[in-house]
């Protein structure tokens, strides 16, 4: 045992300051106290840090979203793309409520010249554009170009939102809308190739020439161009791709599925494994070389025969049962990604939950198709029909208040319908 120096002690028993215990003694004493049994007992230390702080906006898999405008378009294309579900969504998003439409007008004569105009510029054809990139990206630019001659719009030009600018203030009216040209439009105003193009840009657009030149965007007159955003903020400039809500679902199954390659490459090209020699009797360096050699050619030759000792072993490593198992996550990312793009699985495929069910969830999907399709027709109708009314003097006036008035023709949508019409009748003779 250690010793311990003599001191003087208190009335009480206890040693005072005076006595004096080295270090070495100490250590001896807590070694032989701590030993219990044959087995030595060692006191767990206790730290204390300081508590996280959370942040959604600071989390690893936050920071890894895009925070530009073009790299979210960049990547709400690139999911449309490549990613099944997210497809077949937008895809119902923008065709089903682009049906057939007509005119409806009280003047014959204009409600004939509308509907020609309309086809001429492939209406229809547009419109589905429009809707692929209301509902992809979040952002339409749609561009109209005026036939003077004629009094009628020329064509109809929905421009890339990654080459479009928005300029907007509270205190003004109008948004300032700029093409950022491109390096095909600098490549034809500078070096005036093909000169056929330059030549139509010199006559009829010579305000892109001066633009370009000077290093400047390309400005749009408001009386021909158009912006349509999807769910924007009552105070946002751009609109927001429906895609941006399910990017971190999106990542998520990416990572199951990188992990689902390895897995399946390795059942296809398990680890192979040779032990030479044994631990009592371990291989020569020059051995390992040698049978490295006989080895390649074997495995590039199957008709070729390898003979040696038996202290060669060979073992194929394969991942057979010991896989993950993604079924579940599989269909968690799924489930995420049909409810973030708000439709149903029966939309999808017809499977899901009951009829009733399924129609309740039907009848919603379609009043945001009813609102997008009023919206694409306050657009025909404002910005298309109206101008082209004005410049022509479609006037005509009120037998009764003998008042001149703008005539306005109407467009008309078909009914949109996903069900049969033979069972729609059927259910109406059901309820009478």
């Amino acid at each position: 045992m250690a010793r311990i120096k003599k001191g003087t002690t208190g009335g009480d028993g206890l040693v005072t300051t005076n006595n004096r215990v080295s270090k070495s003694d100490m250590k001896m004493v807590k070694q032989q106290v701590s030993k219990r049994n044959g087995m030595n007992k060692y006191a767990s230390g206790i730290s204390s840090s300081a508590p996280t702080y959370y942040n959604p906006l600071y989390t690893p898999t936050s920071l890894q979203l895009p925070r530009d405008r073009k790299q979210i378009n960049v990547w709400a294309r690139h999911f449309y793309n490549t990613e099944a579900i997210p497809a077949a969504v937008i895809d119902l998003y923008s065709e089903l409520p682009i049906t057939a439409y007509n005119v409806e007008c009280q003047n014959p004569h204009v409600r004939k010249f509308m509907q020609d105009m309309l086809q001429r510029l492939k209406l229809r054809e547009i419109l589905q554009g429009i809707a692929l990139e209301f509902f992809m990206i979040g952002d339409v630019f749609i561009m109209s170009e005026l036939d003077e001659d004629h009094k009628t719009w020329k064509r109809l030009v929905i421009l890339n939102p990654d080459q479009v600018e928005v300029r907007r203030n509270v205190l003004a009216d109008e948004p300032v809308i700029e093409m950022i040209p491109d390096q095909d439009l600098q490549r034809i105003i500078f070096d005036q190739q093909p000169p056929e193009l330059y030549q139509y840009f010199r006559t009829f657009l010579p305000d892109v020439i001066k633009a370009v030149k000077s290093g400047k965007n390309i400005p749009i007159d408001p009386a021909h161009i158009t912006h349509m955003k999807h769910k924007p903020t009552p105070y946002g400039v751009y609109g927001t791709p429906i895609l941006k809500r399910i990017f971190k679902t999106l990542m998520y199954k990416e990572m199951l599925r990188r992990a689902q390659f390895v897995i399946a490459e390795r059942y296809v090209t398990p680890l192979k494994i040779f032990k030479l020699g044994t631990i009592d009797e371990p291989p020569m360096p020059g051995e390992i070389d040698a049978m490295q050699e006989q080895l390649d050619a074997v495995l590039n030759d199957p008709s070729l025969v390898l003979v040696t000792s038996a202290r060669l072993q060979a073992d194929w490593q394969g991942i057979s049962g010991k896989t993950l198992q993604l079924s579940g996550e599989y269909d968690f990312t799924e489930r995420e990604m049909i409810s973030g793009l708000g439709v149903s699985r029966a939309f999808l495929d017809g499977s899901g939950p009951t009829y009733a069910n399924a129609s309740i969830g039907g009848n919603a999907f379609l009043q945001k198709l009813e609102n997008f399709r009023e919206t694409l027709k306050q657009w025909v109708q404002e910005k298309i029909f109206k101008p082209i009314c004005e410049l022509n003097d479609f006037y005509d006036r009120d037998p009764d208040t003998d008042e001149e008035y703008l005539i306005k023709p109407e467009f008309k949508w078909d009914a949109l319908r996903l069900q049969d019409e033979a069972s729609r009748q059927q259910a109406f003779m059901g309820l009478r």
